[in-house]
């Protein structure tokens, strides 16, 4: 085999194992987001969507690697399995059937503080640890916002529906919380310690619609929300 042909083979091989990767990049593995500033805390749901190329299910690994986010932001990190208020070192996706696209989504909150961030996470086929993406988060707040002078709706619940045995509540100057059924009985009540994050306990609650009532500084704020496990 001459050199000539032994370069145009090597591109072939390439070009081959490109195409059989077995995860599709819907928009490609990085984005930029601006949070809402229309918004008191300025949420921003951002988004990378991938999905299964294959003709079997599969099953998506995830790594964190880096993460450059800060400390006065909140964050809701989201898989096909549920919501958490935190950045995860690593985990997996429940089984994604063929053609199927899901999401890796960052609900962000920047509580009305300018700053940026840049969040890294490495995905790969369970059944190929070789062929790893990697998805890049840039999160910008472009504004000074003060909290305190926003009248209106200033808490936020999520996720929104819950699957979980949590429900996140964040806001400013939280004071106490207290969840309803729909024909008004009172089925949990606390108040909430020091600082804008609370988890709101679902365990032994059924699935249906529940009202969500928040009591902070500036009044009161109800939302709906639905548990479907």
């Amino acid at each position: 085999m001459n050199k000539i042909t032994a370069i145009l083979c090597a591109f072939a091989l390439m070009g081959a194992a490109n195409a059989q990767r077995t995860i599709g990049l819907v928009k490609g593995s990085e984005a930029v987001f601006y949070a809402d500033e229309n918004l008191p805390d300025g949420f921003k749901s951002c988004k990378i969507s991938f999905y299964n190329k294959t003709n079997s299910d599969m099953i998506i690994n995830y790594r964190k690697i880096k993460l450059d986010f800060p400390s006065s932001w909140m964050i809701s990190f989201c898989d096909n399995r549920d919501c958490l208020p935190n950045f995860p070192a690593s985990g997996s996706y429940s089984a994604i059937k063929p053609g199927d696209t899901v999401d890796m989504k960052l609900d962000v909150f920047p509580i009305g503080s300018a700053d940026s961030a840049v969040i890294q996470y490495a995905i790969w086929d369970q059944n190929r640890p070789n062929e790893v993406d990697t998805l890049i988060y840039n999160v910008y707040a472009r504004w000074g916002l003060n909290i305190q002078s926003v009248s209106g709706n200033t808490t936020r619940v999520y996720p929104n529906p819950v699957s979980g045995q949590e429900l996140q509540l964040v806001g400013s100057h939280l004071q106490d919380v207290r969840v309803f059924s729909t024909d008004g009985r009172l089925l949990f009540e606390s108040q909430v310690p020091a600082g804008n994050q609370f988890a709101i306990p679902l365990r032994a609650m059924p699935n249906g619609t529940y009202l969500i009532e928040v009591t902070h500084a500036g009044g009161t704020d109800t939302h709906k929300v639905q548990l479907a496990r």
